[in-house]
């Protein structure tokens, strides 16, 4: 579509050059802040439990000690063998009360793993980890990260990109933790744990994610969101390819990178884009379009 200069000025276009780079090409996923709640509850839960057991242990092992001593008392004819038959009764509630504890402290265990899995159970429930401390003084944030159905972790992924409100250009770093072993309720694919610098992050916000491919970088240029217009459907954008000569393109096998696309194909460095007045182009397009009705 060609504009005469005049029009052009009057329109108020603007173009910017665009420039070449390379970017790693990333899967972008959805992520989740985890509440500690029921972590912490199954950690109190735990330490009592495993109090108890300890507790229950040494008084089996204790009334051990004193049913051998009363039964060596007892051969000898020291004692009269009622207190042996006390002290049989004795250990045996103690180890019927040391098993009960055991059970329990096991089912809690069984509970743990089935909800956090074995890093996470060993992290926050087993150890004083320092991770955990940091989780608990609000300095770093669990975060779950959910897959699409389809899609797996690259393999030797040990960080991804995080940030709120898909902002990618500031987004922050999470580590790896562990796999998570239940699904997200809206996203059925695989999930795992990290953990990321808490900053402005809440329990229970939506946060997106970025994974990198493990391949290489991918070349293509940048082109700002004010230039991408949307017509059926579809991301266009309008490229000046000589003066007052200006060609919509559709933007293809691009992805979001903060205010930014990022494309792979289509748009070469030093061509000169259109930020402001594609509308207008658009517009002006679509009406040249239509055919003219006949004076007759």
């Amino acid at each position: 579509m060609l504009l005469t200069e005049p029009r052009r000025r009057s329109a108020g276009i603007e173009v910017i050059v665009a420039r070449r780079a390379e970017m790693q090409p990333e899967m972008a996923v959805l992520g989740k802040i985890v509440d500690l709640s029921p972590l912490l509850d199954l950690r109190a839960r735990y330490r009592a439990a495993l109090s108890e057991f300890k507790i229950a242990d040494a008084a089996s092992a204790l009334a051990r000690q004193n049913r051998d001593r009363l039964a060596m008392l007892s051969q000898e004819a020291i004692i009269a063998n009622k207190e042996l038959v006390r002290a049989d009764s004795e250990l045996t509630a103690a180890q019927v009360r040391a098993a009960t504890s055991r059970q329990r402290l096991g089912e809690i265990r069984e509970e743990a793993l089935h909800s956090w899995g074995p890093e996470l159970f060993r992290l926050a429930i087993e150890e004083d980890s320092s991770l955990w401390d940091r989780l608990l003084t609000r300095r770093s944030a669990l975060l779950l990260i959910a897959l699409p159905a389809n899609a797996e972790l690259p393999a030797g992924t040990r960080q991804v990109h995080v940030a709120r409100n898909r902002d990618r250009q500031h987004a922050a770093v999470a580590e790896f933790l562990a796999p998570a072993p239940n699904t997200d309720n809206f996203v059925q694919g695989e999930t795992y744990f990290f953990h990321v610098d808490a900053r402005r992050l809440r329990t229970g916000m939506r946060v997106d994610a970025w994974i990198a491919d493990r391949g290489g970088k991918a070349a293509g240029v940048f082109v700002p969101a004010s230039a991408v217009l949307w017509h059926g459907g579809s991301p266009w954008v309008y490229v000046e390819e000589q003066p007052g000569r200006f060609v919509r393109r559709l933007l293809r096998d691009a992805v979001e990178y903060g205010s930014d696309w990022f494309a792979r194909a289509g748009f070469r460095g030093g061509e000169r884009i259109v930020t402001v007045g594609g509308q207008l182009l658009l517009s002006e397009e679509m009406q040249r379009q239509i055919p003219r009705e006949d004076d007759d």
